[in-house]
């Protein structure tokens, strides 16, 4: 429980009564970690 609660608390995953779920937030930020804008605009 507690590592769902970490988990939790970093955006990670998302909870509702007991049941978890990525969000889709998390897709966005990892496009935007692996993907900076300025290393994009740099490549176009």
């Amino acid at each position: 429980m507690e590592a769902l609660d970490k988990l939790v608390s970093k955006e990670i995953l998302a909870e509702r009564n007991m049941r978890y779920w990525f969000p889709v937030n998390l897709l966005r930020k990892w496009i935007a970690a692996r993907y900076p804008l300025r290393k994009v605009r740099e490549e176009i």
